[in-house]
């Protein structure tokens, strides 16, 4: 049977890998959605509510936005919320590295790297990029990079 870590060398072509690899990511990206839905959306949605509230009876607004943010948790829901983001992009970069094994996970990698953000694509690092890129050489053209 095989697996996958993070540290799986990208010379390692498989699907039972390239699963393994998904599905941590997909673990990682479902504790950091229900994480932001659960804690992080209520606090900052009350956050958002009561900050015309703060500013119109405080002459220092900063001071009383950073009094909130310690008396309801928020920044410590901010940090742990970080800390979960870190982990889904560190198995979302494992996968980017990691050799496609089919179309499918081909057709995944090019989504995320082609992802819209404000409007526009991102732009990329060819080091970032170049493991897609051999990926499609390999299963479209059938020919190595």
């Amino acid at each position: 049977m095989a697996t996958a870590s993070l540290s799986t060398p990208p010379d390692v072509c498989n699907e039972a890998a390239w699963n393994t690899l998904m599905s941590l990511y997909l673990s990682a990206k479902a504790a950091a959605d229900e994480y932001e839905r659960k804690k992080l959306k209520p606090l900052s949605d009350e956050r958002g509510r009561i900050w015309p509230d703060i500013i119109a009876k405080c002459d220092h607004e900063m001071a009383a936005q950073v009094r909130w943010d310690n008396q309801s948790g928020y920044g410590e829901v901010v940090d742990e919320f970080q800390a979960l983001i870190d982990i889904m992009c560190e198995r979302e970069d494992a996968l980017i590295g990691f050799p496609a094994p089919n179309l499918p996970a081909l057709s995944w990698k090019l989504e995320k790297i082609l992802e819209p953000n404000h409007d526009s694509t991102p732009c990329w690092n060819m080091s970032y990029v170049r493991q897609t890129i051999e990926d499609h050489r390999r299963l479209l053209n059938g020919t190595e990079a």
